[in-house]
């Protein structure tokens, strides 16, 4: 239910994330970040890099990636949502994009709908896949603030 092989369940409250060094890194870093100002993410444990010694559970072959370990965040992504949940992760969503966007952060393809994790249960969306966000001037965020007034639209995906 998680989309590629590179995200594999540790145990009922733990995934780790494959990749490579830079984007593991720079997830981690940033996610780390987010989490530490308030932003609605996964906690991110640690992260691990390649080792022959240890064995893949998936695969029953050698760890050859780099891996984030983080908190399992329950339930789907925006774009398979009912209209009935749509409408408040929406709204939480766009809570969240402002507040990263305050901290001084573009959110790189967070408006896709398949970049945030809403909970139904707790009715509490979850921002995830951060590698490629980043710092940037002023200018910048502005222009990004201009963009996220068009995805006010509660259909805009």
């Amino acid at each position: 239910t998680y989309g590629k092989w590179s995200i594999l369940e540790v145990d009922r409250h733990t995934l780790a994330k494959a990749g490579d060094e830079y984007s593991i890194k720079a997830e981690y870093q940033m996610g780390r970040f987010l989490y530490e100002n308030d932003i609605s993410v996964p906690e991110f444990y640690a992260y691990a890099y390649p080792n022959v010694s240890l064995e893949s559970p998936e695969f029953g072959q050698p760890l050859r990636l780099w891996y984030i370990l983080m908190e399992k965040i329950p339930g789907p992504v925006i774009a398979n949502l009912d209209i009935y949940n749509l409408i408040p992760a929406r709204e939480q969503f766009m809570e969240e994009v402002k507040k990263v966007i305050n901290i001084g952060i573009i959110p790189i393809e967070a408006n896709y709908g398949l970049n945030s994790i809403f909970d139904k249960e707790k009715q509490k969306l979850t921002l995830i896949d951060f590698e490629c966000w980043e710092e940037r001037s002023k200018h910048e965020l502005l222009s990004w603030c201009k963009r996220i007034e068009k995805m006010q639209n509660p259909f805009y995906i």
